[in-house]
């Protein structure tokens, strides 16, 4: 008889036949009536438009060579750094325009100058394998091959290959108000709603329907002065603006109505032990700017108090329902000041012991914060010991507790010393049945303390990514634990 391989859970929750999936009988939240969709199209990615077909050279005279070594594996489009000598830098001309790549069988490898001056250039290399990878570097003349340097092309708006990505939107629709997934196998739409309304159904709220999307995009953090460094094929993002709301609709947060929903909360809530998540935001103003202390930007909803109560019976939770599985948001008390906030919750996440925040420890002005693109993300995992590891990431810094932050204060955690803490519980995460919303904070059902501004490229992976592999998502590049040189022939 042949053998049967052993059950195994394929979204990586933990479940194990000896241990159901928790979340296997979690009823969903009802939501409002909504118009029936079509599913989703496969995601296409933007095609890649050769610089010059036909010419592999593109007319450039000079031939030298670029030497990627250090991969002990394959690797598929994997960027690489690529620091260009003198005499390279003085060929390909003021702008550094006289240059293209190839691999050994003239296929083409678009590049991104980030440093025109210093000679720093990303190269997306189409395939690379264990010892010595070759590129055929051509250059020089004084014709320029402009269209050989594409920012769209050498870089990845978000982690497509990342492992155990369970969900990824680029916002690049522009239209409607629906937006699909560009990764992850079991990644559901978004529908656009004001308040908790669907957009595309009669408004009682607002007497005008506000805008859903906008061509704006972050600048590269690999070199945020240089303004060829942004995604524009196809480029939009999500639009979320102050909106004047209609005296009568009696919202608790006015002004900022428009948010995004997920039909329920699969599969994001099957990252119970690891998650990781990341996002672009584009920040119109500080966190108190409305006078209620927060915008929110990403969370996984609370349901309203009959949904926790059947979901969790006996438990205490009607103080929870500002208790989200995780969020990413800003705060503040002040009128100026913004903290960059992620959250997460435990089980049984029924009162405050179980809901961690990770801040950024200086107030960020208006000035440093407000009109200005960011990367955010939070990373949880309740796997480390002696106690979990979370880590939030705000542009190129970083704050983790344990190491960084005094997230749970010893005279109040360890009364008995440092040796004798009761931290709070090393649990899975706890979720609720209720959707990820985008652009404001789902609280006992009800979608409140909007964001004003913008978001873009977002990602949920079911791990926890290390900082190295966050900043690699940040500057746009593949990640790989592998240590990848490169070295210039002329």
């Amino acid at each position: 008889m042949e053998d049967v391989p052993a059950v195994t859970d394929d979204l990586g929750d933990g479940a194990t036949p000896d241990r159901p999936d928790p979340l296997k009988d979690v009823p969903l939240v009802d939501l409002p009536d909504v118009p029936m969709r079509p599913p989703c199209p496969p995601y296409t990615p933007p095609a890649r438009i050769e610089p010059c077909p036909g010419r592999s050279d593109c007319g450039l005279p000079t031939h030298g060579r670029v030497d990627v070594t250090g991969a002990t594996g394959p690797l598929t489009n994997y960027q690489v750094r690529v620091e260009l000598p003198p005499a390279v830098r003085t060929a390909i001309g003021p702008a550094c325009d006289r240059l293209v790549f190839r691999t050994m069988s003239s296929e083409w490898a678009p590049h991104w100058v980030a440093d025109c001056a210093m000679g720093v250039v990303w190269v997306r290399v189409p395939a690379i394998g264990a010892g010595t990878t070759v590129l055929a570097m051509h250059y020089g003349g004084t014709a320029a091959v402009p269209a050989a340097q594409s920012y769209d092309d050498t870089f990845d708006r978000v982690p497509l290959q990342a492992a155990n990505l369970l969900a990824a939107y680029t916002f690049d629709e522009g239209t409607g108000s629906r937006t699909c997934p560009s990764g992850g196998l079991l990644a559901p739409p978004f529908d656009a709603f004001i308040h908790e309304t669907q957009y595309d159904l009669p408004q009682t709220e607002v007497a005008q329907k506000p805008p859903l999307w906008s061509t704006e995009a972050p600048t590269s953090l690999l070199s945020p002065a240089n303004p060829t460094g942004r995604f524009t094929r196809g480029q939009h993002s999500l639009h979320f603006p102050r909106h004047a709301v209609l005296p009568a609709a009696g919202v608790t947060t006015p002004n900022r109505l428009v948010n995004w929903q997920s039909p329920d909360g699969r599969p994001f809530n099957t990252a119970t032990r690891q998650l990781t998540l990341g996002i672009w935001v584009f920040a119109a103003s500080p966190a108190n700017a409305f006078g209620d202390n927060f915008q929110t930007v990403v969370c996984q909803g609370m349901p309203d108090l009959a949904t926790r109560m059947a979901t969790m019976p006996g438990a205490m939770v009607v103080d929870n329902s500002i208790f989200n599985p995780w969020a990413i948001f800003f705060r503040s008390d002040n009128v100026d000041d913004t903290y960059f906030q992620g959250n997460s919750c435990v089980a049984p996440c029924t009162h405050v012991d179980s809901y961690a925040h990770i801040t950024t420890r200086e107030p960020l002005t208006s000035a440093q914060f407000a009109g200005k693109w960011h990367f955010m993300a939070i990373t949880v995992d309740t796997t480390t010991v002696p106690h979990a590891t979370r880590r939030s990431f705000y542009d190129d810094r970083s704050y983790s507790f344990p190491a960084d932050l005094d997230l749970f204060p010893e005279n109040v955690y360890c009364p008995m010393g440092p040796r004798m803490c009761r931290w709070p519980p090393e649990a899975p995460i706890q979720y609720y049945p209720a959707p990820v919303v985008l652009g404001a904070d789902m609280n006992d059902g009800e979608p409140q303390l909007g964001l004003e501004g913008k978001v873009d490229d977002f990602f949920v992976i079911n791990r926890a990514a290390s900082p190295e592999e966050i900043r690699a998502y940040r500057e746009r590049r593949q990640y790989s634990p592998m240590t990848i040189v490169t070295a210039v022939t002329p």
